[in-house]
């Protein structure tokens, strides 16, 4: 019985097979009696077989299970990939040792002639293994590409289907994004299955972004995202969800084709939660009182989850006000699902603070400069406020009398730059008037 392996990574492989396996104990082809897969929690043997592009059955020699392994390799559902085999009088039994890639959802921006659950059935009859996720690059997308391709042109849409890494909106990770380009569907009404959003002036105002326009998941959902999520937000709806929209196709137009639809978004709302309380941790600057008067949310109060967002900011740029530079706030909410109460865990990195260095000014002439230096009232030594800084840059963005009085003083632009000492935690403001 002979043993041999063969490894690869990426789409390169080398064959490692003893030379007495190529020289004159093993012929040169045999037939696969078994194909066998471990490590991968995702596919099955058969799976990893359809991949291999092998059969049982197939009359084999290196020669085919280097391209096996290759195309393997190149589909993208695996990080890494090896195989062994034994072979005896039945022929040979090959056996691929995987370790499963990163695979992310798949959506369907621009699609609206075939339903979700349509091109999934699709895309498991055509390439199999697809379980409403891709891996984020190889050839199967690719393959999935061509055959939505296909079978659009089959229902008489002509369009070339691409696919795209893109972050989503509501999701924290990538999405494998198929869009089609070639025709175009606009959409002649958005609904709500969840009248709230259209109670809203500001929602009602911006439907005009959607509608009027050509149809695309992303659009959709980014519109979900910014415009009717801040709505449940502001009334405690903290996991508010948006379904798959349901695309309705209107008449058709030129060619046959429909050129127009209307969405219906499903909206849970989920219940309305109230503040449960706030525990600080890693705060010294700001004590643990003041920190909860800069909450606009009382204990026990409808939790405003747009307000609440805004708090966390504003605390890190208070921190700004008093020299710290670097803080940061890591607000992580506690749900209690059977009260309907949200607490929150905020842990605070303050970092060092800084102080004021120097001035310098460049482009000014001397007596500008010195009507400039009037105005500037952060004394060196002083605690660093990036509040004023950022308005002082704000002022003089032009030249004004409250600055510079009567003195003809003309730039088009103020570059500016913070250079911090990491060492001395001292920062020179650098201003330059262009």
């Amino acid at each position: 019985m002979i043993y041999g392996v063969l490894k690869f990574a990426g789409l390169a492989a080398t064959l490692c097979a003893p030379a007495a396996w190529c020289q004159t104990t093993a012929p040169a082809t045999a037939k696969i009696v078994s194909i066998e897969a471990s490590g991968s929690k995702r596919l099955s043997n058969e799976d990893v077989a359809r991949a291999c592009g092998l059969k049982l059955g197939d009359l084999v020699g290196k020669e085919q299970l280097q391209v096996a392994a290759d195309h393997l390799a190149a589909v993208g559902l695996f990080q890494s990939v090896s195989f062994h085999y034994t072979t005896d009088t039945a022929g040979v039994h090959l056996t691929f040792d995987v370790r499963d890639a990163t695979v992310v959802p798949v959506i369907f921006d621009n699609i609206p002639w075939a339903s979700d659950e349509e091109l999934g059935t699709l895309l498991r009859q055509s390439v199999g293994f697809f379980d409403g996720n891709a891996p984020q690059q190889g050839t199967l997308l690719d393959d999935m590409a061509t055959a939505i391709q296909k079978f659009l042109a089959a229902r008489g849409v002509r369009v070339i289907v691409q696919h795209s890494l893109i972050g989503w909106p509501d999701l924290e990770g990538d999405v494998v994004l198929f869009t089609a380009t070639g025709a175009t569907v606009n959409v002649q009404a958005l609904e709500f299955t969840d009248p709230l959003p259209m109670k809203s002036l500001p929602v009602a105002a911006r439907l005009s972004d959607i509608v009027g326009h050509p149809y695309s998941r992303l659009s959709l959902e980014l519109f979900a995202f910014e415009q009717v999520r801040p709505v449940y937000l502001a009334q405690g709806n903290l996991k508010v969800s948006f379904g798959a929209p349901v695309v309705t196709l209107g008449d058709s137009g030129s060619g046959g084709r429909p050129d127009n639809l209307r969405i219906k978004l499903p909206i849970t709302p989920g219940p309305q939660f109230r503040l449960g309380g706030i525990t600080w941790s890693g705060n010294a600057a700001y004590s643990e009182t003041s920190l909860s008067t800069m909450v606009p949310v009382a204990a026990n109060a409808l939790m405003d989850g747009e307000k609440i967002q805004a708090a966390w900011l504003n605390i890190a740029n208070s921190y700004g006000h008093i020299g710290y530079m670097d803080a940061e706030v890591d607000a992580q909410p506690e749900f209690d699902l059977a009260a309907n109460k949200v607490s929150y865990r905020v842990k605070i990195t303050e970092g060092p603070q800084y102080h004021m260095g120097s001035l310098i000014i460049t482009g000014l002439s001397l007596d500008g400069e010195k009507k400039l230096r009037a105005a500037w009232t952060l004394a060196a030594g002083s605690v660093f406020d990036r509040a004023y800084f950022d308005n002082f840059v704000t002022r003089v963005s032009r030249a004004t009398e409250d600055i510079f009085g009567k003195l003809p003083v003309h730039y088009d632009k103020v570059g500016q730059l913070l250079r911090r000492n990491e060492q001395t935690h001292i920062i020179d403001v650098l201003l330059d008037f262009q």
